[in-house]
């Protein structure tokens, strides 16, 4: 019979897991046919894999302090438990350790090899099946083959410098790159941890929000502008290029299939009667991917002007399909944001003037103006207020790893003196576990799903194209290992604290979690150390900080990447012009009502 904690995570958590994941899909990936079964299966998988490696920590958290719990009545004189103190030991099967293994080489085959070769799969324009892998396998080979050089020269460097063994090498870069995922979760981590509250705290502030629409409602426009240009040049392009094709194929017609043709068309590269039909093929099904009028966005006039290259190639023609769904992708992304925009904006300007006009009886009077005028703000306020205690006590277990490392070996982490109590039963110690780690994957997964690198890398409701999907999923699955690893810290229970928890208790007698056991590498990185896992996550504070300053915000400024801000003059310079694109959309959109 499986053991209640065991059952709770199969019949309860992974179903909720499956939901949330189907959830997000729906939520972010792209309509109309722009997203493949492939994205929504590997994507979607990859999220779920996360989400268990989540949800599996506090399982194996319970499980081993209840086995550990049987050795500390053993060393009753040193401890002071009692058998009172110990749940009740239930036999169970000693299935984790091998789902840890399952998980951790899934988790690495899809990162190293199946998530960046769906990724460059997917961007690649080329016409056939195998043209586009034979285009991803490269792109991968190419990157796979840059690092290997690095990788080998540092290597090398290393052994000779250092004098280390082959064992020794292999745990440094292991140890490097996990130092490299740690990294990753406290940049993460020192931006959501303070986000999260202020986006909480702000949440209820309808004037601020309004303000900051006419701030984003500037950007969008100018968005939308690039993209209508870009998008109208790529569309002449393929006019240009069809005309140019069309020439061929009435020369074919002409000669009638002649198996010879001594004379070469125009502008065509050279090439025989099956490649050509290839070409003319090719522009066809470039053609037929034209969305020719979307729900609520119409298409730029093809711009004539734009140039094509002398001679028409197959590889030119994937470069324009490639350029084609990218510059489709943000014209809609563009134009969604922008009427989003716009959507909230008038939403606001009503909930403000009825606020501003309504008397304090009619808040009595549940509707949605009452809800989001008065309601929200204490909502938010309050849910703030939760988020900032959670903060502030996560700040502080993260920051005092190092307290084990003292000479009297003080616990001073309230994680880890809440989940170590005498008496805690195995539910409680996997509830509050889960609530815990799940607040730390909220912030890290909040910062993911945020992040945005210049049109690159975003994520935008049911208009996010497939490399950001599969980028985000790729870095999910790089950093929940790392995740899990920076949460048993905080709570001491890796197996270098475990043993400094209780120093009178032979090591070896002690159980430590199976996420322990298989990720071994994680405990010790050669040649920095212990000290480095213990003193590394004060490095938090620098990024707690500087998101609580605002420094990275006034650094983007400074290289030119335009920031919100209340402060500044040229931000009330958008704020006006925010606020007259606004009133002439609402002009249109009253005009377009009437007509």
């Amino acid at each position: 019979m499986l053991f209640l904690g065991q059952l709770l995570f199969f019949v309860v958590e992974v179903p909720i897991i499956a939901i949330i994941v189907l959830c997000l899909l729906f939520y972010y990936s792209a309509k109309r046919g722009a997203t493949s079964w492939y994205v929504y299966l590997f994507v979607g998988l990859t999220w779920f894999i996360c989400l268990v490696v989540i949800f599996l920590v506090p399982l194996d958290l319970a499980e081993t302090l209840v086995d550990r719990c049987q050795v500390l009545v053993a060393y009753s004189e040193y401890t002071g438990y009692q058998k009172g103190d110990c749940p009740v030991h239930e036999t169970r099967p000693g299935f984790v350790y091998i789902l840890w293994l399952i998980i951790y080489w899934i988790s690495f085959a899809l990162t190293w090899l199946w998530l960046p070769i769906c990724s460059q799969y997917a961007v690649a324009g080329d016409y056939s099946f195998l043209k586009r892998l034979q285009t991803a396998l490269w792109s991968n080979a190419l990157f796979y083959a840059i690092c290997g050089i690095f990788i080998i020269g540092f290597g090398i460097y290393m052994a000779i410098r250092y004098h280390l063994s082959a064992y020794s090498l292999m745990g440094l870069l292991i140890g490097l790159s996990n130092a490299f995922g740690l990294l990753g979760v406290i940049c993460m981590l020192g931006y959501g941890i303070v986000q999260i509250p202020r986006a909480l705290w702000h949440l209820g502030d309808l004037n601020r929000r309004l303000r900051y629409c006419e701030f984003k409602v500037t950007e969008y426009n100018d968005r939308m502008d690039e993209a209508r240009a870009d998008l109208a040049q790529i569309l002449g392009q393929i006019e240009r290029v069809q005309q140019k094709l069309a020439q061929l194929l009435a020369l074919e017609d002409i000669r009638d299939g002649s198996e010879t043709i001594d004379e070469q068309p125009p502008g065509i590269a050279p090439s025989s009667i099956q490649q050509r039909h290839r070409l003319i093929n090719f522009i066809q099904v470039i053609i037929r991917e034209i969305p020719r009028e979307d729900l609520r966005v119409a298409l730029p006039v093809p711009d004539r002007t734009a140039e094509i290259p002398k001679l028409i190639t197959e590889n030119f023609l994937a470069r324009l399909h490639q350029r084609l769904y990218q510059r489709v992708i943000e014209y809609r992304k563009s134009s969604y944001l922008w009427s989003r925009t716009c959507d909230e904006a008038f939403q606001l300007e009503q909930w403000i003037a009825w606020k501003n006009g309504t008397s304090w009886k009619s808040i009595w009077i549940p509707n949605s103006y009452s809800w989001h005028s008065f309601y929200l703000l204490l909502m938010s306020r309050f849910l703030a207020c939760i988020a900032i205690a959670l903060s502030v006590l996560f700040l502080w277990s993260e920051t005092t790893i190092w307290s084990l490392k003292t000479s009297h070996h003080w616990d001073v982490s309230p994680l880890s003196l809440w989940i170590h109590r005498q008496g805690m039963s195995n539910y409680a110690i996997q509830l509050i576990s889960l609530f815990s780690i799940a607040y730390l994957a909220l912030c890290v997964y909040y910062s993911l799903f945020h992040f945005n690198l210049y049109r690159f890398y975003e994520l935008i409701p049911q208009h996010t194209d497939t490399y950001s999907l599969f980028l985000n999923a790729l870095l999910c699955c790089r950093f929940t290992v790392p995740l899990c690893y920076n949460f048993l810290t905080c709570v001491h229970e890796t197996a270098f604290a475990v043993p400094l928890l209780y120093p009178s208790i032979p090591a070896s007698l002690l159980p430590t979690t199976s996420f322990s056991k298989v990720e071994q590498s994680m405990q010790v990185l050669p040649i920095l150390g212990n000290s480095f896992n213990a003193f590394f996550p004060v490095v938090l504070l620098l990024f707690v900080l500087g998101t609580s300053f605002q420094l990275w915000t006034r650094l983007l400024s400074a290289l030119g990447l335009k920031q919100f801000g209340f402060e500044r003059d040229d931000d009330l310079q958008y704020e006006r012009l925010g606020r007259e694109l606004l009133e002439r959309e609402k002009q249109t959109r009253q005009r377009r009502a009437t007509n």
